[in-house]
């Protein structure tokens, strides 16, 4: 019911299709504002509550009806809601740990939605009701397709999609490990909130009377999940322990800077844009850039190493009249590119990290082939960039990653260990 509401409030001006951009920004769950002011903290609970579009609520809420009724019916509301919540809030500490693995630009994408929580949900009825049948429909044009399978099947599976989808860097705009963090926090916390005196009266309950053999004819009553759901479930869990050991250990530098482009390429284009790139352990990494060419301006700019200068810091540079190559990485192709800088003044900050720069250079547009190239046409560039912010997200993807990992065994052992004890139908 809250979801509902606060998605009709959010969505009232876009006539309910999807949520406006005032409150996106001002509540959706951005990682590297976290860095910034951990006042921005709130933003936690408030983007649990909302939903891009009519499809994204009304799934979400679909899955935690069908769900959420039997997980609540053992844990109780109260139970319920805590599990809820703090699935949510750890499925946020996957999103931004792991955000290192799908691309640090993923730190500035604004995370919307119960989906963590209710995987944490998701996961509860897995370990409540692995021997449960699932039937699922779609239609195919005109005609309804139905399917049935036992519930620890599907889950598995689309856990699975999860966690596969995040380490394969499917699209950084859909938060998988959140909805694989919100899935094994789910895990872990259960056997800490269910009521325990509760759940053996019911797993007693399961045992007696021909009426409740008929209704679930199809199940096993012993037993909790089944031998090659268990291992799979545990090699699923174990990467991202794994994930969460190596993000912990190999990350010494995470600066993230967001540039704003301005100018022109003569005769052919204006340029206006923000530009994020970071510095991952020294390493220059650039977000995917759609525009043409703001994209070449900024691949000039890395391959000359103007970027990161550490021989110019706390200091400016001035080319003028300079004939030289910038170096353009293709996969495993290195290209120089020719250029020509009729004027460029460069400015660096106590590291040699680039603050401003503008001028003017010439250079060629690269067409690149399979294993191939040639160089095109002409443009000349009148141009100014200026970083305009700046964050260290080090301590902020270490802690959380180190949180995952703790989350992570708790859920591995629990698999393992207590599967049979929290199974109402195995």
């Amino acid at each position: 019911m809250i979801n509902a509401v606060i998605y009709v409030i959010t969505s009232l001006n876009n006539t309910f299709m999807s949520v406006g951009n005032y409150w996106v920004e001002l509540g959706g769950y951005i990682p590297i504002l976290l860095a910034k002011d951990p006042a921005n903290m709130y933003r936690v609970i408030t983007s649990m509550f909302l939903h891009g579009d009519l499809l994204h609520i009304f799934f979400n809420m679909y899955f935690l009806y069908v769900f959420g009724k039997s997980v609540e019916s053992i844990l109780g509301s109260l139970r319920f809601s805590i599990l809820y919540f703090i699935a949510g809030l750890l499925a946020t500490v996957f999103h931004t740990a792991f955000s290192y693995i799908q691309g640090a630009y993923a730190l500035m994408i604004p995370a919307l939605g119960a989906s963590g929580a209710i995987s944490g949900i998701l996961a509860a009825y897995l370990m409540f009701y692995p021997g449960t049948s699932l039937t699922a429909c779609w239609f195919f044009f005109i005609f309804p397709m139905c399917f049935t399978v036992r519930a620890s099947y599907w889950l598995l599976f689309w856990f699975a999609t999860q966690v596969i989808y995040g380490y394969s860097r499917l699209g950084a705009a859909i938060a998988f490990f959140a909805h694989a963090g919100g899935f094994v926090a789910g895990i872990a916390l259960l056997p800490l909130i269910v009521n325990k005196g509760r759940l053996e009266i019911l797993r007693g309950w399961r045992g007696y009377g021909y009426l409740f053999n008929v209704v679930f004819s199809n199940v096993r009553l012993t037993g909790g999940l089944g031998r090659l759901t268990k291992v799979i479930l545990s090699v699923l869990i174990a990467s991202l322990i794994a994930g969460s050991a190596v993000i912990a250990s190999d990350v010494s530098q995470l600066d993230v800077y967001v540039v704003d482009v301005s100018g022109r390429v003569v005769g052919v284009a204006e340029l206006k844009d923000s530009v994020v790139f970071t510095l991952v352990n020294s390493e220059i990494q650039v977000q995917t850039i759609t525009n043409t060419y703001n994209r070449i301006l900024i691949n000039r700019l890395v391959g000359l190493n103007l970027i990161v200068n550490t021989s110019a810091a706390s200091s400016s540079v001035e080319l003028t009249n300079l004939n030289t190559t910038s170096k353009l990485k293709v996969g495993d192709l290195i290209i120089e590119v020719p250029i020509f800088i009729e004027h460029l003044r460069l400015s660096y900050d106590g590291r040699g990290i680039l603050e401003e720069a503008y001028g003017v250079f010439k250079t060629v547009v690269v067409s690149i082939g399979t294993n191939t190239y040639r160089f095109g046409d002409s443009i000349t560039y009148n141009f100014a960039i200026k970083v305009v912010e700046h964050y260290d997200a080090l301590n902020i993807i270490t802690s959380t990653s180190l949180m995952a990992l703790t989350t992570s065994a708790i859920a591995l052992a629990v698999v393992i260990f207590k599967d049979k004890h929290l199974a109402i139908i195995g």
